[in-house]
């Protein structure tokens, strides 16, 4: 009978307990949950300009609803806070524009949104995004470059073909990045379609960059998170293949006249300083690699077996020259904002039956007969 008697006792206690300590705005055990975190309509995108933020609450309750939220913006490496909203009572969870301090360029953020629910229990969530290159200005101590000596104006007759002059535009340079690294962002752009690398590994999952513009007003670029393939020891090998895509070819009116490269790495040292590598004439450039041509309308022609060992030392490559400053391009880089194009590799075809034919006749050591 006494252990009956300590059950509503043991009830009581916890009541006052939850009430005395959910005055203020608390997490507790509930079924809301926080989800969908977005910056401008992606998750945890690159190339940030102007963060708009939105988010989903969730819930098996009936009636549950919003009634206020906060963001919390901090500097993904730091923690530093930057911006704080405080808590807003407001139901809106979409289209939340930033409105905090001016965002670095090429840098790491992540954000943190608390909701309150109509009973005033809160959820939270942590999200991340990183920003492209802001300012022109970031761009002075970097150049367009070229291949000496390459030009892609096409013949009256490749026009009539409706071809591009071929030829991929191959540049690399090695660095030395030093120790201590933190982080390293590398921000990357051309004059035709274009992929980059950092010691022969292929940076992003993106494909058919930089994508339409209007060809001689803008120009997009591209911010990735590379740190993990920038050598802790030794030197650093980065690289791209420019084409004629998007730039001299036809989609474009054949306007683009050559092919140019231009990017610039950004490295952030566990003692606050930063060093950054653009491209400039002290890069190494060649017309080669296993792209023998590639535009929009034309696809690609693939050589697989040139070599790419120039990706990994382009200054034993025998081809590759001292590169061009091209001034061709005169309008504006902007930071590419919105899905990216990927590959669909679950769409990809499976062999559904094959035939394996027996009893060759005429085959020798070359040919395979028939």
């Amino acid at each position: 009978m006494k252990g009956i008697k300590l059950v509503p006792s043991l009830f009581l206690f916890a009541a006052v307990v939850c009430a005395s300590g959910c005055r203020q705005p608390c997490e507790r055990l509930s079924d809301t949950v926080i989800s969908a975190l977005e910056v401008n309509r992606l998750r945890e995108p690159s190339n940030v300009r102007r963060p708009v933020f939105s988010w989903k609450m969730l819930s098996s309750r009936h009636g549950a609803g919003q009634k206020s939220y906060r963001i919390l913006l901090r500097e993904a490496s730091s923690g530093s806070v930057v911006w704080d909203t405080g808590f807003v009572e407001s139901d809106e969870s979409v289209g939340i524009a930033y409105s905090g301090p001016k965002l670095k360029s090429a840098f790491k953020y992540s954000w943190e949104v608390s909701v309150l629910d109509e009973q005033g229990v809160m959820a939270r969530a942590v999200s991340r995004f990183a920003t492209g290159l802001l300012s022109q200005s970031d761009w002075e101590c970097s150049k367009w470059i070229g291949v000496a000596g390459f030009s892609g104006v096409p013949t009256p007759a490749l026009k009539k073909q409706e071809k591009s002059v071929p030829g991929t535009c191959c540049f690399a340079k090695e660095i030395d990045p030093g120790d201590g690294i933190v982080e390293a962002m590398w921000t990357v752009t051309a004059l035709g379609g274009f992929e980059a690398y950092i010691n022969g590994v292929r940076v992003g999952e993106d494909f058919l960059k930089p994508g339409f513009t209007n060809v001689l007003k803008t120009r997009h670029a591209f911010t990735y998170d590379v740190t993990e393939l920038i050598s802790r020891k030794g030197r650093t090998v980065i690289s791209a293949e420019v084409s004629s895509g998007w730039w001299r070819d036809k989609i474009t009116g054949y306007r683009g006249r050559n092919s140019a490269f231009r990017s610039l790495l950004v490295v952030r040292y566990a003692d606050g300083t930063e060093k950054r590598f653009g491209t400039d004439e002290s890069w190494l450039g060649a017309v080669g690699g296993k792209v023998l041509s590639a535009s929009i309308f034309e696809g690609e022609v693939f050589d697989a077996r040139k070599s790419d060992a120039w990706k990994l030392s382009p200054a034993g490559a025998d081809e590759f020259k001292p590169v061009t400053v091209v001034d061709e391009f005169k309008g504006s880089i902007i930071p590419m904002e919105g899905p990216p194009v990927t590959a669909r590799f679950d769409l990809s075809l499976r062999s559904v039956s094959a035939y394996v034919w027996k009893d060759v006749r005429c085959a020798d050591k070359d040919s395979y007969g028939k």
